[in-house]
């Protein structure tokens, strides 16, 4: 299994409900990878906010755990699984 992150510095998350990952298919066109993405404040191992976990798709949604979702922090994206190519994230209020 690959254990990577990224992280997204000084992001206002008053009011964020949710991460939208965005993402591309293989080479070959396909979806067939699985792994899980856990959205985590301040640090690899901080506070958890969110996670993702089965298999990949255009569009993977994280509801974020209220508790954590206020004022400005810094975000990671640490992936357990199969390599993923991330296109965009949206972070929203809701539906």
């Amino acid at each position: 299994m690959n254990r990577g992150f990224f992280k997204i510095e000084r992001i206002d998350l008053t009011n964020i409900k949710k991460i939208e990952i965005l993402s591309v298919p293989d080479q070959n066109g396909n979806m067939l990878h699985s792994g899980k993405i856990e959205v985590r404040a301040n640090a690899v191992n901080g506070i958890f906010l969110g996670r993702f976990s089965g298999k990949y798709s255009d569009k993977m949604v994280l509801n974020v755990a209220n508790h954590a979702a206020f004022g400005l922090k810094s975000i990671y994206f640490v992936f357990n699984g199969a390599p993923v190519t991330i296109k965009a994230i949206k972070l929203g209020q809701g539906d």
